[in-house]
């Protein structure tokens, strides 16, 4: 069995170092925030045994909220005796307090004159040990917390902590502790990690957004191998299973379509989300470190800029080597329209416009959602827009199935489309396009789609590399007539392409400074 023994978050009197034992005092609120704090780092735990003072209780729901509570008595702090609520400088011209102090820089237990003595602390602190692993025992828990105070954790572990130390060896600072394996036949503690409460302790906010940092970063090192599993691909594999068995439960009506399409997007959205939180919540009960590498491997699958990038350099280089053909091929691998009539030019337009119109839901609106609510929010948003890019389109298959996809689609992205094309105005002009020219055809074609958020970043980049996109294009044989974007300055070109990726990655950077660096810096230093 496993326990995390914590002691007691910041109160005014640890602040004045003052002796508080037995007084019954409160948290201060930066007391309240570190244990939150802490807690966030914490393995979880299926139980919590405490001391009875209030330091404590609080500090136990703050650590592991929700967690179900037994009070030991015998897990109080020291008594004091007549030096209850005094500090050094009100106490050091007083007799017995000097005595007490002996002749050592610290505190003679053995020698204490009123109140307990450093055994009988530690006799009943060992009691208080006993009577945990008994119950917890009982119960079959597998790991528990222990909220208790400073001395009594000193005394406890100065019989039972292993590796010995001494005495002040095991001192703590307040939310700090150990997490220890205990031996039921001798009561000794294994320590297997120690904690320093504020001193490194990472909040869920800088946890998760410092992972998605490191989850950015792999992903414009590696992108997506296409021989690795990805959670993506999982999330179709379900859309499309779920697809089948509903459309065999639901009547095949309108009514039946449109609610068996928002079955599927309930669905849909709480398996994923949830398998993800669940994962994040095992690795955190083996270990915090855990937690954060698995939280910042999701977000490296969850982002897609440089498998986008990559993607559209394929087109790029085919159409450089002359490979018309090849470049068709490339091309139709990340374009929905038909590509076996396009010229190289058209090729070029192609890829320009999925790299400018991807950057919105295949980078920036995910980076949002991984910033304002880590990996589940993450992936519930890629789960969302997987699922519209698969049923959410208004054919007799899907015109009511899809429906309810295709709205909430469009209701996450509204936002972080118009974000990400304001971003792409400062990306075009940080890469060294013409920015105002992007903010001009932003402002003035951002609405050119049918779809109310696609046309944001496809206008900046229009604007910025001074073409004209969009435009008639052949979709399964059939010519659909859609409104161009942007302004015909100039031919496009074969290099506009890796202009096109130029400004994605500059425009993903912005996203990173906006939604991870400037929160991070706030909550790294207040």
């Amino acid at each position: 069995m496993e326990l995390i023994l914590m002691r007691h978050g910041t109160t005014q009197g640890n602040l004045e170092r003052r002796f508080i034992g037995t007084l019954d005092v409160p948290l201060l609120p930066q007391g309240e925030e570190l244990a939150r704090r802490v807690g966030a780092t914490l393995p979880a735990v299926e139980h919590i045994y405490r001391s009875p003072l209030q330091r404590c209780r609080r500090t136990a729901e703050l650590l592991w909220p929700g967690v179900e509570m037994t009070v030991v008595d015998e897990l109080r702090e020291s008594d004091f005796g007549p030096f209850e609520g005094k500090n050094h400088e009100e106490l050091k011209d007083d007799p017995l307090y000097q005595a007490w102090l002996g002749m050592g820089d610290r505190p003679n237990f053995a020698a204490m004159p009123v109140g307990e003595s450093a055994q009988q602390v530690t006799d009943r602190v060992s009691i208080g040990l006993e009577k945990t692993a008994a119950d917890a025992a009982r119960r079959g828990f597998g790991r528990v917390g222990v909220v208790s105070h400073g001395g009594a954790l000193m005394a406890l572990l100065a019989k039972y902590g292993r590796p010995e130390r001494d005495y002040y060896g095991w001192m703590c600072p307040n939310c700090g502790g150990f997490r220890a394996e205990l031996n039921p036949d001798t009561l000794e503690l294994t320590i297997l990690e120690e904690y320093r409460g504020g001193e490194g302790a990472m909040s869920w906010g800088v946890s998760h957004l410092l992972a998605l940092l490191t989850g950015f970063c792999l992903d414009l090192l590696l992108g997506d191998p296409h021989w690795a599993p990805h959670p993506v691909r999982a999330v179709g594999v379900l859309i499309a299973a779920l697809e089948k068995l509903l459309r065999r439960l639901f009547p095949k009506s309108p009514g039946g379509e449109l609610a068996g399409g928002a079955a599927l997007v309930a669905l849909t959205i709480a398996i994923p989300t949830g398998l993800t939180a669940l994962l994040l919540w095992g690795c955190g009960l083996l270990s915090p470190w855990l937690a954060f590498a698995a939280e910042a491997l999701l977000c490296y699958q969850l982002l897609a800029a440089k498998s986008l990038r990559d993607e559209s350099d394929k087109v790029y280089e085919a159409l450089k080597a002359g490979d018309l053909p090849g470049a068709r091929h490339a091309v139709s691998m990340i374009v929905g329209r038909d590509t076996e009539r396009l010229d190289e030019a058209g090729v070029a337009k192609a890829a320009v416009e999925t790299v400018a119109e991807n950057a919105s839901d295949g980078v920036i609106a995910p980076l949002i959602f991984l910033a304002l609510g880590g990996a589940p929010l993450g992936m519930l948003y890629k789960a969302v827009n997987t699922m519209d890019s698969m049923v959410g389109y208004k054919n007799d298959r899907y015109l009511y199935f899809g429906r309810a996809a295709a709205r909430l689609d469009d209701a996450l992205n509204f936002l972080p489309a118009r974000i990400a094309g304001v971003l792409m105005c400062l990306g075009g002009a940080a890469a060294g396009y013409d920015g105002k020219n992007a903010w001009r055809i932003f402002r003035r074609d951002r609405k050119r789609h049918k779809s109310p958020n696609s046309a944001h970043t496809e206008a900046a980049c229009a604007g910025a590399l001074q073409l004209q996109l969009a435009g008639p294009n052949y979709y399964f044989g059939q010519l659909v007539d859609k409104p161009t974007i942007g302004d015909d300055q100039r031919p496009v070109e074969a290099l506009d392409i890796l202009r096109a990726g130029r400004i994605l990655y500059a425009t993903a950077f912005f996203a990173l400074l906006l939604f991870c660096g400037v929160p991070l810096l706030i909550l790294l230093f207040p």
